[in-house]
């Protein structure tokens, strides 16, 4: 599923949760990709429902000055 949309370029960095990686579609555009861990989510088991609320919230969010979401993936 990730592989048919993005390619990993490099690794940007890593949290608490999971590491951001520098990726590329297909037209050659770039975005920075969080990738959480699994095993993260199944320790907290409230984190599942924070990130779903935080994915909705990004969602309808529209302005310059906040980072805006193109794109989840769920595996």
């Amino acid at each position: 599923m990730f592989a048919d949309k993005y390619k990993n370029k490099r690794s940007l960095g890593r949290g608490a949760f999971g590491q951001v990686y520098l990726v590329e579609d297909n037209e050659g555009k770039e975005y920075a990709m969080k990738l959480i861990s699994v095993d993260a989510i199944k320790k907290e088991p409230y984190l599942m429902e924070y990130l779903d609320g935080e994915i909705e919230c990004m969602k309808t969010m529209d302005s310059p000055y906040i980072i805006k979401l193109y794109d989840t993936l769920r595996d």
